[in-house]
Formats: structure tokens, C-alpha cells, sequence
């Protein structure tokens, strides 16, 4: 078990890691769009049309991306056990109707369960490694 110190010193080195961040833009698809990133962040928001769910994603080229999260992608997302930290990855394929005629926003959805953080860290204390080091 981790003391109180050991904590607050894990905090602080997260923080002192921390960037600013980054302005997001909303991703307003069209048919045939991929959208592939880290999930930075998950929240509800109040819009002029009322609570929405939002995911931020960061983008491979360090955009970050604001997605409202229509039903099926909620759906979807859920099902995946999306998390923060998580890569997806979104394909939308327009409106599609089901057979009560009532249109929905489409979307193929996957997730990398992840955790780059300790990845980054686990190939960075691989790379400090010298042949010494290897015990066989």
C-alpha cells in the first residue's frame, strides 16, 4: 500500500508533466470521415439544446477534437469500455434510417484499451537499458 508521501509525490510529477492545454474544435463529419486518437477526456456539457456527452480526442498530429457523442456512438463507446487514455478510432457513414423511419448519425467505432502513460514509461526504462544490464 502506497503511503500519503508516495501519493502526493506521484501528484505532483503528474502535474509538473502536465501541458496546457490545447483549444479544441468540434469534428462536424461528413459521410466517409475517420476520426483516430487518444481519448483525452469525457464529459457531459450544457449546450443551447441542453446536457450533451463529449469525448476529446487528440489527434496523432496533436490536434485535439471535440466529439459529441450522438446515441449510437454512446452506445458503442459503452460497450467498448471506452476510457481516458484510450485510443479510438470513429468512421462516420452519414444518416441512416431504421425501420420506423426515424434517422440516426451512423458510425463505426473501436477502441485500444491502453494506458500510454505507463507504455511510455515501461520503453523508456527499456531504452536506458545497456547490455550490462541483461541478466541471462
Amino acid at each position: 500500500m502506497k503511503t500519503l508521501s508516495q501519493t502526493l509525490s506521484e501528484l505532483r510529477k503528474e502535474m509538473e508533466d502536465c501541458q496546457e492545454p490545447t483549444a479544441s474544435e468540434t469534428w462536424l463529419p461528413e459521410q466517409g470521415d475517420i476520426l483516430v486518437g487518444k481519448v483525452r477526456e469525457i464529459k457531459e456539457v450544457t449546450t443551447k439544446f441542453g446536457q450533451r456527452d463529449t469525448m476529446v480526442v487528440e489527434t496523432e498530429h496533436g490536434q485535439i477534437k471535440t466529439v459529441f457523442a450522438t446515441t449510437d456512438i454512446k452506445r458503442k463507446l459503452e460497450s467498448l469500455k471506452a476510457e481516458i487514455g484510450d485510443i479510438v478510432a470513429l468512421k462516420y457513414f452519414g444518416e441512416k434510417q431504421t425501420r420506423n423511419g426515424a434517422t440516426f448519425k451512423s458510425y463505426e467505432v473501436r477502441v485500444i484499451k491502453t494506458d500510454i502513460t505507463c507504455t511510455d514509461q515501461l520503453a523508456e526504462g527499456v531504452n536506458e537499458l545497456s547490455e550490462d544490464d541483461i541478466v541471462f
